[in-house]
């Protein structure tokens, strides 16, 4: 859960003594090279020497709420301001999109809404959580092979545990396997498989409370 996530954060932090190093709400006037080196300076005087520079200017931090023909009465809620399954109780609900966000808020919405759906525009790849009991991450990273003959083997891993995105309703990838983040999701595939959660293409127009793909 999320707030054990930031009690490990805060754990760390403190356990190191790495606090003192932290600057909040502090706002940076020159980011410059010198040599190998970065000069940092705040807009409070403060400035140091870095070896490196992360700038973290945080490029979803404003939600993206995509725009189509007409106007839609329903609600509408962006992935940001998901905080419980409870909000779907007994409504009708259209995830939009497929990405891991939304593959995550479908399989929690499955079990409280009347009815789920998902509007797609392009295909994924989807890869499963676990692989003999252990997070596929941490398996993958354990053979060092070379990246064509890695890809390879991870898409017949993937096929074999998963299946075709296209059996499941999905558009045929237009990318390959980690050419765009693959969504990690042992169970939407699932419920889309039992019928749970039909998709849908994109979306064309809407109406009303009326939805056309």
């Amino acid at each position: 859960h999320h707030t054990e996530c930031q009690k490990y954060f805060q754990s760390f932090a403190e356990l190191f003594d790495i606090k003192k190093h932290f600057s909040f709400n502090t706002r940076i006037a020159i980011v410059e090279p010198r040599g190998d080196n970065w000069y940092v300076e705040a807009e409070d005087g403060r400035s140091g020497i870095f070896k490196g520079v992360v700038i973290a200017n945080g490029t979803l931090y404003k939600p993206n709420i995509p725009q189509f023909e007409g106007n839609f009465d329903g609600e509408i809620v962006h992935s940001s301001e998901y905080k419980s399954a409870g909000m779907f109780d007994g409504k009708r609900v259209l995830i939009v999109g497929a990405g891991n966000s939304a593959c995550d808020i479908a399989v929690d919405a499955v079990h409280r809404a009347k009815s789920v759906e998902m509007s797609v525009r392009r295909g994924y790849h989807f890869v499963p959580k676990y692989i003999l009991g252990k997070p596929a991450d941490s398996i993958g990273g354990k053979f060092e092979l070379p990246v064509f003959l890695k890809k390879r083997i991870d898409k017949i891993l993937v096929r074999a545990l998963m299946g075709r995105p296209e059996d499941f309703g999905f558009p045929e990838p237009d990318h390959d396997l980690y050419e765009s983040h693959p969504i990690v999701n042992s169970l939407v595939l699932h419920h889309i498989g039992h019928g749970e959660i039909p998709v849908r293409r994109n979306i064309d127009k809407m109406e009303g409370k009326m939805v056309y793909f």
